[in-house]
């Protein structure tokens, strides 16, 4: 065992440049494997948590625009329930800038089971309230001076006040106490006094169910039956599932794209890492070990390579993590928390790391244990390409599924096709290098240009000129899907919808909140937003997750949906060009759309598509458009968004300003159109790193792998060359030949490539589309023919060594040994 171990150690030092490949191809494979198997649970896994820190066990939140009978329940599995009583408030209060400037603020009263509450950790610390006690947040307490047993005066209903201590206050967290929110906690006798009831109805509620795997069943029923009442599932919502399966999607598609990558290249280094071994090879089993233990024991290198690889990946991924998950799941009052990766995670991705590493050159391997050990002692090499009918039809035979898959359309289908592309077509260009070979010889015969002649004939029949011109249409391909990816990735992260000078986001609001700021110095023109996310029903079937639905805008301070009519009637709607592909859809067609199927009083109406928009730029998800009178009339006169543009950028500070003061309770976010950029580049800097170092792998990679497979077919044709130059051709002829041959080679396999890549590319955006989703895919004409040129460049350059070595190779020396 210790001479195996010395052996192994050995042979990886030995190269220790090769080995650092071998090594960062496997670390790559698993940071891109945690990617996709880590994102399938940590989602999920991460709302589950946020919504454990804002609404603790609670599994179901319930809402109605009429008061919910309790009897309901009796049907259903056992459950805790907690009433959601709430009133708001007006209190005086004074500036504390300007202590003589008294202005009313609204706090936000819940009366609740404290008991019940605590019990379902809706909040962090438990804590009872007697009937003179009052909880509140720490906002409220902060901006005006409160601490624990001080006194609020609470008006009611009538204008009557009421005096409370402060038994608490509650940190920004829970579902009850937001970021810039004044709210407080009373129990349930005294909202009763405060709404001067003797009994409230109960319109909103939480349910902590006993048994959380019944929790689909308990919401099944109430859907079914009772449509006046809005069921919302903190845990396994339907958003979290959709959104969690996009951007699984998202994150196989690149490791897809990313672990074929890594195979052709660990394929021709391993190529070259058993011409090495050949000398090993041979005495073993001139020692009479057998062709399996042989293999076994060359493997031992590899087992080595996958666990190293394994080691960094799972150490890089861990530290990065955080980072990731941090900077996709951040909501306004900050980051979300991030959960442990599971165990099996770890596991899974281990095992596939050796494996891999061991199954891309165990087949060179079996073909090396083969060969006679008269042909290993003498060195006897074949340097021709042989050619197969079982490869080339096997090829045939995975395009024609691929074809297949691409027609069935969904999501996995196309990230299967992908990969049978990108096979099958490796499997069939040897065929067709052999005839682009033949033509370009025939060419270059009449043209009177021998030694090109001879490197085309060359190139479509030496093993390590096949061998890359396959390593290089595929690296190319994937190359240029890379890039239209990212591309897609990067035109996200850098698009600004917004042209305006002060920008607020957040959730919904009254419009009458806001008014005001027409009315402010300095202020030219207020652009309210309207959008509302829920399923729909389209022509009767049930959209596949949630539709942004928003009111017509033709304001030029927002530039996220492109391609709107002047005007859109209520009868009309604009649909995203995702939607509009996923369901077969054109302008000019009608199409019967349910609306608000969860509220009281769900709404039908009959739309004509009058416009198509590309919204991918701006939202992720489908969108739908329609006029601003119906959307009011639908969801009442509520913002998700505000626009202000400003006669001087020198109004910016003091306006927000102003803004900021006055809307200390409302839940909207106000950023000068500086700080929107300024946040805006902090969250596209991961995505740009990213895809950046994608990008800059795989050309890392491609070189590498391309420099190594030069070097072995000199060295498999050093002979050949040793006896051109003593018949018949000079060292300066024989530089030209391989020069010649790497650029014909090479050229035509990423001219080809490039074709494939854009194909590539195409399904990509196919498979976002099959996922709903709007991620703009794609490459530009000019854009992929610079790529194409920068490829072949960087390519030509791996030829450089051999020719290197051609000038050092000592012609005697090979001729006496032949």
């Amino acid at each position: 065992m210790n001479i195996i171990a010395k052996h192994t150690l050995k042979n990886i030092f030995k190269n220790p440049f090769r080995s650092l490949v071998l090594i960062l191809c496997v670390t790559v494979t698993c940071i891109t494997a945690y990617l996709t198997l880590d994102m399938s649970t940590s989602i999920e896994n991460i709302f589950v948590a946020y919504t454990a820190d804002m609404l603790g066990t609670v599994d179901v939140e319930l809402d109605s625009n009429r008061a919910i009978d309790k009897s309901i329940f009796d049907e259903l599995p056992s459950a805790t329930y907690l009433d959601l009583n709430a009133t708001t408030n007006k209190i005086a209060t004074r500036d504390p800038e300007q202590y003589s400037y008294e202005y009313v603020q609204p706090l936000t009263i819940f009366g609740l089971d404290i008991e019940s509450a605590c019990k379902m950790s809706v909040f962090k610390t438990e804590f009872e309230l007697s009937d003179e006690d009052i909880a509140i947040s720490s906002s409220y307490a902060e901006k005006f001076g409160y601490e624990v047993g001080d006194t609020v005066s609470v008006y009611d209903v009538d204008g009557e006040y009421t005096d409370y201590i402060v038994k608490i206050i509650l940190d920004e967290s829970g579902v009850f106490i937001k970021k810039n929110e004044y709210s407080a906690v009373v129990n349930e006798s005294q909202i009763k006094k405060l709404l001067k009831k003797d009994e409230i109805k109960s319109y909103s509620l939480l349910a902590d169910l006993d048994d959380d795997s019944e929790v689909n069943t308990f919401c099944d029923y109430l859907e079914d039956n009772y449509p006046d009442i809005t069921v919302i599932r903190v845990r396994g919502n339907d958003d979290i599932k959709q959104a969690t399966n996009q951007m699984v999607a998202v994150f196989s598609v690149l490791f897809v794209v990313t672990f074929l990558m890594v195979i052709f290249v660990t394929v021709s280094l391993s190529e070259k890492i058993v011409s090495e071994r050949m000398a090993v090879i041979g005495t073993l089993r001139s020692l009479g070990i057998s062709q399996k233990l042989t293999t076994f024991l060359l493997l031992i290198e590899n087992v080595a390579y996958g666990l190293i690889g394994f080691v960094l990946g799972t150490f890089f991924y861990g530290s990065i993590r955080p980072g990731i998950l941090g900077s996709m799941f951040t909501t306004t009052e900050g980051s979300l928390p991030i959960t442990p990766l599971q165990p099996w995670v770890n596991v899974v991705v281990l095992i596939g790391a050796i494996v891999v590493e061991c199954f891309v050159p165990v087949i060179e391997l079996s073909k090396a244990v083969k060969t006679a050990i008269r042909d290993i002692i003498f060195g006897n090499k074949d340097t021709d390409y042989r050619f197969s009918k079982k490869r080339t039809i096997g090829g045939a035979v995975l395009l024609g599924l691929a074809a297949v898959m691409v027609v069935l359309n969904n999501a996995g289908t196309l990230i299967l096709s992908i990969i049978l592309i990108v096979v099958g077509v490796s499997l069939i260009m040897p065929v067709a290098f052999r005839e682009i070979s033949r033509l370009l010889s025939v060419f270059f015969e009449k043209v009177n240009m021998p030694i090109a002649e001879l490197a085309a004939k060359e190139m479509g029949t030496k093993k390590s000129t096949i061998s890359n011109s396959i390593l290089c249409l595929t690296v190319s391909a994937l190359a240029i899907a890379i890039v239209a990816t990212s591309n897609g990735l990067l035109a996200i992260a850098d698009e600004v919808s917004y042209d305006a000078d002060i920008i607020a986001v957040g959730a919904s609001d009254d419009t009458d909140h806001f008014t005001y700021i027409e009315d402010l110095d300095g202020v030219e023109e207020v652009v309210y937003m309207r959008s509302n996310y829920e399923t729909l029903y389209i022509n009767g079937v049930k959209t596949e997750g949630a539709i942004d639905v928003n009111a017509f805008t033709d304001s030029d301070m927002f530039k996220g949906f492109p391609d709107l009519p002047e005007s859109l009637a209520n009868d009309e709607c604009v649909i995203c060009t995702t939607m509009a592909k996923k369901l077969g859809l054109n302008v000019g067609d009608t199409i019967e759309v349910k609306f608000k199927e969860y509220y009281l009083f769900p709404v039908t109406k009959e739309l004509k598509i009058v416009g198509l928009s590309d919204t991918s730029l701006y939202e992720s998800i489908p969108v739908i458009i329609i006029s601003e009178d119906l959307f009011v009339d639908m969801y009442h006169d509520t913002i998700s968004g505000i626009l202000i543009r400003l006669d001087s950028p020198e109004y910016m500070e003091s306006v927000k300003e102003v803004i900021d003061k006055h809307s200390l309770d409302q839940s909207f976010i106000f950023y000068t159109m500086p700080e929107y950029m300024d946040e805006m580049a902090a969250d596209a800097a991961g995505v740009k790193m990213a895809v950046y170092v994608a990008i800059g792998f795989g050309v890392l990679l491609s070189v590498i792998g391309l420099s190594g497979n030069q070097v072995l077919g000199f060295e498999a044709r050093r002979r050949e060359y040793a006896v051109m130059y003593s018949t018949s051709m000079s060292r300066k002829q024989i530089t030209r030949l391989i020069f010649q041959e790497t650029l014909l080679s090479i050229g035509s396999s990423v001219l080809i490539g490039m074709i494939v890549g854009v194909v590539l590319s195409l399904l990509i955006r196919r498979t976002t589309v099959a996922l709903t989703m709007s991620l703009p895919v794609g490459i530009g004409v000019t854009q992929c023919l610079l790529i194409t040129v920068i490829l072949i460049f960087i390519m030509v350059i791996t030829s450089l060594r051999p020719l290197r070595l051609l000038k050092k190779m000592k012609i005697a020396e090979e001729l006496k040994y032949e």
